[in-house]
Parts: structure tokens; C-alpha cells; sequence
């Protein structure tokens, strides 16, 4: 898969990780980590390649990682608790962490693994749980997108889509309703 299929818009690498599959609400959504290769291209596109090749296996833990988060971000900001399969998912990810050193070069060793690239998504998504006020959810019922939100105030995720359909559907709705004549 192209990277510019990719969207890396959501303001933090974990919620770009909800963009892997596009058009979640529709009757056809778009799988976009279909293998070992397009997994590693996401990773190397989020400059987070891991020293060891990802595998089939990767990509089940990514698109599980993927649900868990997205489903407790969603519950978190319905004021809903989180399912006991999310949590327990998100938990045995964070089993993969590890401890990265600083090089002479002052830069970060690479992650030896995909897993522990998950299990610094689940520890950011964690840490950003801690101020739910600085993520929103996008309005449009067809995407529903996590993304991070400072100022509390945004309707709709970064998608220039998504605006643009509300936006359109909020004009028409307060257009007068034009007599029908026979």
C-alpha cells in the first residue's frame, strides 16, 4: 500500500494508528494494513521502523491494538467504561515495552520490534487519557475519528472531507424550506 494512502493528521502517533482503516462506518470499510509490508510502511512512514521485520502476526496486533484503543478512546469520551477485552488487549501490549537509550548522537535506539512500537502506542494513548478534554471525537456520523483537540472546540477531525460535508449539511438545514408548487 502507497503511504499516501496514509494519514498521519490526528496530532499524535497513536491516534494515527485509528487512520489505518479508512471509512470505519461504511458498508465497505478500507482495510489499509493488509500485510507484513504495508504495516512496515506505515511504520517507516511514521519514522518508527523497528530493527526487527513486522509479520502477519504484527498486523493482527496492530488492527486489535487499533480497535481497543479506538474503542476505549470512544467510551472514554461517551463517559462510558471500557469494555474488559479492550482493556485486557491494551494491557498485554503494554507487556512489550522497553527501555530505549539515547545514542552519542543524542537520538533514540529504534524500537527492536513492532510490539514495542505497540506498546508505546497504548503508553501514549494512556498518558493522553489523563486530560480527556484534549481529544475530540469528529461529528460526521460516517467517520467518528479520534483526534487530539487543544482548544476543546473543533467539530470535526483534520479530514478536509469531513468539514466540508457538515458544514454543507448544516447550510442546508437552515435554508428555508421552499413551498413545492403543482
Amino acid at each position: 500500500m502507497a503511504v499516501d494512502s496514509f494519514r498521519f493528521d490526528g496530532g499524535k502517533t497513536w491516534l494515527d494508528l485509528f487512520s489505518t482503516l479508512g471509512r470505519r462506518y461504511s458498508s465497505e470499510p478500507e482495510e489499509r494494513l493488509l500485510s507484513a509490508e504495508a504495516l512496515s510502511g506505515w511504520l517507516i512512514a511514521m519514522e518508527l521502523s523497528p530493527r526487527e521485520a513486522a509479520t502477519e502476526r504484527d498486523v493482527f496486533l496492530a488492527r486489535g491494538l487499533r480497535e481497543a484503543l479506538r474503542n476505549c478512546t470512544a467510551a472514554l469520551l461517551n463517559r462510558e467504561p471500557f469494555a474488559e477485552q479492550d482493556d485486557r488487549f491494551i494491557r498485554e501490549m503494554l507487556s512489550y515495552r522497553e527501555h530505549r537509550t539515547l545514542s552519542a548522537a543524542l537520538t533514540l535506539e529504534h524500537f527492536s520490534s513492532p510490539q514495542a512500537v505497540f506498546a508505546e502506542f497504548a503508553e501514549q494513548a494512556i498518558i493522553a487519557w489523563q486530560h480527556p478534554e484534549n481529544l475530540s471525537l469528529c461529528a460526521e456520523p460516517d467517520c467518528r475519528r479520534a483526534f487530539r483537540d487543544p482548544s476543546g472546540r473543533r467539530r470535526w477531525c483534520p479530514t478536509p472531507a469531513c468539514a466540508s460535508r457538515g458544514r454543507v449539511r448544516a447550510f442546508r438545514q437552515n435554508q428555508p424550506q421552499e413551498a413545492h408548487h403543482d
